[in-house]
């Protein structure tokens, strides 16, 4: 496998990609513990409503090519409220079942909550029991203070879950690199953010 922290190369350049992520506006969310949390409403993220085309194929084509950093992946895994979307574009793009993780229960039987605390929520995701020995990649949409893919891959871990790695698309507060450290999984991105406003702080 290649070095963790290197990014897979692409095909093609992403100004489209990179020309949303600047023009988005931040805003702040206030967080379970009293403070403001500041960050941007980005186009291809759980508040975005609008994406042009040339976005959504910079996107697609980027995760796909950032899969192939992964060698015998079975199935992959994505969370809402932001990832389950671009889960799906990866899975039907790269022929691969999708295990989608929902912010409500689910009611099945063999259901699994996972508990995450992001720098502006707490909560749970839920879904079903994966098989042991699966191979899994997690998509999602934006890693910043790595709540909700600590709880992930710790729950997938845990039920004897291979997981390979994750790959999203935006990096904020070096949230890939730093989860790479600490999940001991390469987290890949197509888009590192500065970090001057990203994980949130008692303001």
């Amino acid at each position: 496998m290649r070095n963790a922290l290197m990014r897979p190369p692409r095909a093609a350049a992403t100004p489209h990609l990179e020309a949303a992520a600047r023009q988005a506006a931040p805003i702040r969310r206030n967080n379970p513990d009293g403070g403001v949390y500041t960050f941007k409403r980005y186009p291809f993220g759980e508040l975005g409503t609008k994406l042009e085309p040339p976005v959504v194929d910079e996107i697609a084509a980027g995760l796909v090519d950032a899969l192939k950093t992964f060698s015998g992946v079975t199935a992959l895994v994505a969370p809402e409220p932001g990832g389950h979307t671009w889960g799906l574009v990866v899975a039907h793009l790269a022929s691969l079942p999708l295990h989608i993780l929902r912010q409500r229960t689910t009611h099945w039987r063999d259901e699994v909550g996972m508990s995450r605390r992001t720098a502006y929520s707490h909560g749970t995701l839920f879904g079903a029991e994966l098989p042991r020995g699966q191979r899994i990649v997690v998509v999602d949409d934006v890693v910043s203070s790595g709540g909700t893919l600590a709880a992930i891959v710790g729950t997938l871990k845990a039920q004897g879950v291979d997981v390979a790695g994750a790959v999203v698309i935006l990096s904020k507060a070096r949230g890939a690199v730093r989860m790479t450290a600490q999940l001991e999984i390469p987290v890949v991105a197509l888009l590192d953010e500065p970090a001057t406003d990203e994980v949130g702080a008692k303001l």
